[in-house]
């Protein structure tokens, strides 16, 4: 019994078992490298998509110069063009920017006159001589309901805050790993098989 197929596959998944419950016992030791597996994921990924679109162009530029030479000269290109990009786009949102921050304290009139001009209708008058809702109960709770939204702001402003700064962190390794995977990228495949044969 002990010998058959079935009884080893059964302890080998108990095993398993055992192992992944007692990892979970000790979280705090594993919680460090899946947040370094989290935040080395996206470059890696991104460089990886980079490493199949560039490497025809590093290798036709490697015939003739050396390797290291060529993938220097194919960064710089990328660079160029993103920047050449941010210079042509970035002045038209700036603009677009500047202008809603102007026009910012005429919506805000305009909201204001608005309410001003509901509170003098007509109607708005016969609904709160109704007893119902009165205008100024709706007023309250529209200023609850913004109390609110600018509380989740902050909660927001933190996530976008911890978004640029993963966009950073990808930005910064990202040409690391892509160099590496262009400048080696060729001998990857054998390097598994050179650790599973010592």
């Amino acid at each position: 019994m002990p010998q058959s197929k079935s009884f080893r596959v059964g302890v080998g998944i108990a095993l398993i078992l055992l192992i992944i419950y007692l990892a979970s016992l000790v979280s705090f030791i594993f919680q460090p490298i899946a947040i370094l597996v989290q935040t080395l994921f996206a470059p890696i990924a991104i460089a990886g998509v980079f490493y199949y679109l560039l490497r025809p162009l590093v290798n036709l530029l490697s015939k003739k110069i050396p390797r290291g030479l060529s993938i220097l000269i194919v960064f710089l290109a990328l660079i160029g063009l993103g920047t050449g990009s941010v210079l042509l786009i970035g002045p038209e949102i700036q603009s677009q920017t500047s202008s809603f921050v102007d026009n910012v304290p005429t919506y805000i009139e305009q909201g204001q006159d608005m309410i001003l001009n509901l509170q003098e209708n007509e109607y708005v008058q016969r609904f709160q001589e109704s007893g119902q809702n009165s205008f100024n109960d709706i007023v309250e709770k529209i200023t609850g309901n913004l109390e609110g939204y600018v509380t989740s702001l902050g909660s927001n402003i933190a996530k976008v805050i911890g978004a640029v700064a993963s966009v950073v962190i990808v930005l910064v390794i990202f040409p690391f790993v892509l160099f590496y995977l262009l400048k080696e990228g060729d001998k990857a495949p054998s390097f598994p098989i050179k650790i599973c044969s010592c």
